[in-house]
């Protein structure tokens, strides 16, 4: 169980509940989201987890001076913190650690874990935890042994575990984004979240002067290639281009991205925009026109065609089936 409770100067505390690992052990692909607002402070909370995996992306606004003490009750766990805007004060060690966009930091939780954020008048933070248990950790050890098997004394050892480096180019930002978009899209699969936390801790480690086996290397630029794409999914680069903006070349670049996601660059650019069509024509009070604009057709007659195609229907008997 996670539990933080939130302290102001002029109100009650208030407390928010979220469930963590224990509570959720053995659940494949659950998002949950959960949010609060009053006129002291703003705080959302976006959650993806995978047995004993848990992906989380808080922010927090704060419209007085706001403390917030977390309670976490469960098995211990390795954590991956990045602030990815903004910036927020810890205390760490009876020490008040101030963290700005960029900073990472690795740590233990123990299976009671207290921790305390301070926030300003006026301040905001954006965060992202990665939190993997010793169960889960097995995995990544044994398929990235170069990467992860570092930490597997980790969770024996009693001592305190943490190492804290700031990120400079800007690449733990976009790994959030990306996790940040595929969840609330419904546009991910279990191994994509996967590899997305093997990108955060490459990030961290890159961040922290340690060398990295080339293999990982390529693949980050590789997911660098995947973040452009998506970003730029109305008008894309060139694959020349693409691979450019991304620190490779082209012909690498079209036989490690198949390799990754098991189709070329541009399949995999189709897939997200019909995926995108389809959470539009059921989410949004859009026309047709209006979606095939955003995706980024020519015309309304040229996405019918391309959709029609790809699932058997039209944009529009699909959309009135799901009204």
């Amino acid at each position: 169980m996670l539990t933080c409770e939130i302290k102001t100067s002029e109100e009650k505390s208030i407390q928010l509940t979220l469930p963590s690992e224990p509570e959720l052990q053995g659940a494949e692909n659950t998002v949950l989201s959960q949010s609060a607002k009053n006129k002291y402070f703003e705080f959302k909370t976006l959650e993806y987890v995978n047995n004993q995996t848990i992906v989380m992306i808080k922010s927090f606004s704060a419209k007085e001076d706001c403390t917030i003490e977390a309670i976490r009750i469960g098995k211990k766990a390795i954590i991956l913190s990045a602030i990815i805007n903004g910036s927020v004060s810890e205390i760490n060690s009876n020490e008040l650690i101030t963290h700005n966009t960029g900073s990472i930091v690795l740590g233990l939780m123990s299976e009671k874990n207290f921790h305390v954020t301070q926030l300003n008048k006026g301040g905001f933070f954006e965060k992202l935890n990665i939190i993997i248990s010793n169960e889960d950790m097995e995995y990544y050890i044994e398929r990235y042994p170069e990467i992860f098997a570092r930490f597997k004394d980790v969770f024996i050892s009693k001592k305190p575990f943490f190492q804290g480096v700031f990120e400079k180019t800007g690449k733990i930002t976009a790994i959030a984004k990306e996790f940040k978009t595929s969840i609330k899209s419904g546009n991910y699969s279990t191994q994509l979240i996967k590899n997305l936390i093997v990108e955060c801790f490459i990030c961290f480690l890159s961040a922290m002067g340690e060398k990295i086996p080339e293999k990982y290397a390529l693949r980050g630029k590789i997911y660098t290639a995947r973040h452009i794409l998506i970003e730029n999914f109305k008008s894309p680069p060139s694959l020349n281009s693409l691979a450019a903006m991304s620190g490779t070349n082209e012909c690498t670049l079209k036989k490690v991205f198949k390799q990754e996601f098991s189709m070329t660059v541009f399949e995999y650019l189709f897939e997200y925009r019909m995926k995108l069509a389809l959470k539009m024509l059921i989410d949004n009070n859009l026309s047709i026109n209006d979606i095939a604009t955003r995706l980024g057709f020519k015309s309304q007659s040229h996405f019918s065609t391309v959709f029609k195609k790809k699932f058997g229907t039209s944009p529009k008997e699909y959309k009135e089936r799901k009204e």
